[in-house]
């Protein structure tokens, strides 16, 4: 990813370096390969809670792995790291931002802006699969090393929590976000993000 810093995104799973990135290439930039339940489901360990990274409204973000050539499940620790979206099976709010989301952002492919790798529509499952993005949310790096407050756990942010994001830093992550609206502003049907805050935005490292 070079030094594009800050990647736009809706997701927001914690995350760590990842092995095997340099195999991303294998999936098909604006093609999106079609999985099973059953390989996600190994791929997560049973969408185990160890292996939650993310929460929201419309669904769990799980992180995985697959095999870097089959696409088939693999090791905990081996193979491609990813990030699985699975909806939830409530109402139809959350099936139709999987529609969305899928009809959107498969045709995204920009450095600055996650990628979409794949989907599972197998029965009655529904999920969305990301690249795995290494450093976590920006939000996250700014406040690291901060004391939560409270029984919600909400952090406060204090000028010494976010030494280690340092300002040539900072602009690098801004201009890898100005980079991404770019693309996202310029396309034949423009997209607008509408959601810009830190917690939308992944980094792939920090340095």
């Amino acid at each position: 990813m070079g030094n594009n810093l800050g990647k736009l995104t809706r997701i927001d799973p914690s995350t760590e370096k990842s092995r095997g990135q340099e195999y991303l290439n294998h999936f098909q930039p604006c093609r999106t390969e079609i999985f099973t339940y059953n390989i996600l489901k190994e791929a997560t360990r049973k969408f185990s809670n160890k292996n939650l990274v993310g929460q929201g409204g419309c669904g769990d973000v799980y992180k995985g792995w697959l095999d870097y050539r089959t696409k088939e499940s693999a090791k905990q620790g081996y193979g491609l790291a990813v990030a699985i979206k699975k909806i939830k099976k409530e109402g139809s709010q959350g099936l139709d931002e999987w529609r969305n989301e899928l009809r959107i952002l498969s045709s995204f492919y920009h450095p600055n802006v996650v990628q979409l790798l794949g989907f599972c529509a197998d029965g009655v499952h529904r999920m969305l699969m990301f690249e795995f993005i290494a450093m976590g949310i920006l939000e996250e790096n700014l406040s690291r090393g901060c004391t939560p407050n409270g029984p919600a756990m909400t952090v406060t942010l204090l000028p010494e929590c976010s030494r280690k994001v340092s300002w040539r830093k900072r602009m690098k992550i801004s201009i890898g976000i100005a980079r991404g609206l770019m693309y996202l502003h310029t396309m034949d049907r423009p997209i607008i993000h509408r959601d810009i805050k830190s917690a939308n935005i992944l980094l792939d490292h920090v340095g």
